[in-house]
């Protein structure tokens, strides 16, 4: 399709251009002759399209006021026909405006207490109870005190946001599925410690999307999309999509989907999100209120929405609700590459024939990559490239792996044979891991408990210092008899090495960052893991998973502690007695 005419002197600026979303906006523009310009937060592939004019470097969103003062002084000298922010961190800001400032109503957003309302999770559900649109059974968590009992599981947590503010910046905080009182109480003590949680019932089924296209409360354009392959969120839930297919939307989902957003007067672009179960049943998930990460879809399948938001903001005759190809397919294909390694390598069956022949389905003329754009070549280039250079950064970190492990092995072959050639028990035993606020803590509980006349300490590589153990992983240590409630972090040092007989490694990435820092004490390393009755190099860091991984952390450094113990003592006891020399 050649690139086409658009009004003369359109403009538009479109933010978080290091976003697949962005890109998308760009290309879609661009095809309609739009001057586009692009910020981003950093060097991004949208900077190498030779579809846009100018290139900005965009501030941090988090500081709204300074964000939108930016806006406007890029926006004074661009004159602008339409502002897209393609993402949930530079909305945000957009949302505080009044609804009648300039530099909104070039968005296209919906009113203040709409765009509020719909990225509430608590404000949706509460709204569609009220319209009869099917929901979860739904409680609001607050304080751990509140949580309501559970009669059944598992259950969904969610943060009422998906972005929450800490340390300054913006987070995204997924929703986890919990099988047991045990990780819901986990789950609960780390999310309410940034943000207030819904409490849902599972559905289980995929996600299916009705996309919209308001103005001013009038609905005009409609597409619908189910999700083929979806990503691994917390616990086994969805996480977006990396293969999708357009579908008829169906009537009664419509139907609610157009309830929510007449009610709420929106205008602009928004994704009403539903979970469907085999038996054909559907409940809501959220309303996402701007542009989403499949809309490279709804563009190639014939429902352009970003031109949409263009005629809105610009005050351009909008067209009637355009056909669309069903059903046809978008890919992301970097992720979706993944999804198939994932779960597709080692299958008995012919699944993975099937999803490597659908590969081909572009040549039929039914499917489309996001980003590959053979009108824009030097994305598609940068786009393969960036594919290329992953897949062999991931083979040379592999060769490197299997390399660290090799010389890790070694030299804890090594350190025990220097043990048993000394024939005395090490004094001074140092436990390093990352962080010191899990692994290496617990492991100096659990061996200051259990080995007697051994002095015992901790630290980690991490370089902030002062940081307390999790209080969900104090809960597990509390359970086998110990406290690390006052616990302090600490980061290592060269004294520390120095004065330690015995330095224990919990993994590999451990071990590459001593080489690093204490070349001339590598005489001192073993692994915790290898002691194990089934040895092992690494145990796991159990930093933000959940009950069950953190307690089979636990169980795997106290098998270590004991096998430690075990080897060190033995070895002493091995060594012929020393004869008294002779008169």
């Amino acid at each position: 399709m050649a690139y086409e005419s658009g009004p003369s002197m359109l403009r538009a600026l479109v933010l978080d251009g290091q976003t697949v979303t962005a890109l998308e906006v760009v290309q879609s523009l661009a095809r309609r002759g739009v001057h586009v310009d692009v910020a981003a937060t950093k060097d991004c592939i949208a900077f190498k399209s030779r579809r846009i004019q100018r290139r900005f470097l965009q501030p941090v969103a988090e500081k709204s006021a300074g964000f939108i003062d930016w806006i406007r002084a890029v926006d004074a000298e661009g004159r602008y026909s339409l502002i897209v922010p393609p993402t949930e961190i530079s909305l945000l800001p957009f949302v505080t405006l009044p609804d009648d400032d300039p530099i909104k109503m070039k968005a296209a957003l919906a009113p203040r207490e709409a765009l509020a309302t719909a990225l509430n999770k608590f404000s949706t559900i509460s709204l569609a109870q009220r319209l009869g649109v099917p929901v979860p059974e739904t409680r609001f968590i607050d304080s751990i005190e509140d949580a309501p009992k559970v009669e059944s599981y598992p259950v969904v947590l969610k943060p009422i946001s998906s972005k929450v503010m800490s340390g300054g910046r913006l987070h995204g905080v997924p929703p986890v599925l919990v099988r047991n009182e045990c990780e819901r109480r986990w789950h609960l003590i780390s999310l309410l410690e940034r943000t207030p949680v819904l409490q849902q019932e599972y559905v289980s089924g995929w996600g299916v999307g009705v996309e919209l296209l308001y103005r001013r409360g009038e609905m005009l354009w409609h597409f619908c999309h189910e999700r083929v392959h979806e990503g691994s969120g917390m616990g086994g839930l969805g996480s977006g999509s990396s293969y999708r297919r357009s579908a008829i939307a169906p009537p009664e989902m419509l139907h609610h989907a157009k309830n929510l957003l007449d009610a709420l007067q929106w205008h602009g672009v928004a994704m009403v999100e539903f979970k469907v179960t085999a038996t054909g049943r559907f409940w809501l998930m959220e309303i996402n209120p701007r542009l989403w990460g499949s809309v490279a879809l709804a563009i190639d399948a014939g429902v352009d929405f970003p031109y949409g938001l263009l005629c809105l903001a610009a005050g351009l005759p909008i067209p009637p609700q355009p056909r669309y190809r069903v059903p046809y397919f978008t890919r992301e294909l970097f992720r979706d590459v993944e999804w198939l390694k994932a779960r597709l390598v080692g299958r008995p069956d012919f699944s993975a024939i099937t999803e490597i022949l659908r590969l081909c389905r572009p040549l039929a003329g039914v499917e489309s990559w996001d980003l590959f754009d053979w009108r824009d070549p030097r994305t598609t280039v940068y786009v393969l490239r960036d594919i290329i250079s992953y897949w062999m950064r991931g083979k040379k970190s592999r060769i490197s792996s299997l390399r660290l492990r090799r010389l890790a092995k070694r030299q804890h072959a090594n350190t025990l044979a220097r043990i048993k050639r000394l024939g005395r028990t090490p004094q001074q035993i140092l436990f390093l891991c990352h962080g010191n606020i899990h692994r290496s803590p617990a492991a100096q509980a659990l061996a200051a408990r259990s080995w007697r006349g051994v002095n015992v300490s901790s630290a980690g590589f991490y370089e902030s210092e002062g940081r307390p153990v999790s209080e969900n992983f104090q809960l597990l240590i509390r359970s086998m008899g110990l406290d690390l409630s006052q616990w302090s972090s600490r980061r290592v040092s060269s004294e520390m090495v120095d004065n330690a007989d015995l330095v224990v490694l919990m993994d590999l990435r451990n071990f590459r960052d001593y080489s690093q820092q204490f070349p001339a004490q590598l005489h001192k390393v073993v692994f915790l893991g290898m002691f194990m009755v089934h040895p092992m190099l690494s145990i796991d860091d159990p930093y933000g998973g959940g009950p069950e991984e953190s307690l089979r952390v636990l169980k795997q450094i106290e098998a270590g502690i004991t096998g430690l113990r075990s080897v060190v003592t033995g070895a002493q006891r091995a060594q012929p007695p020393v004869e008294a020399p002779a008169d």
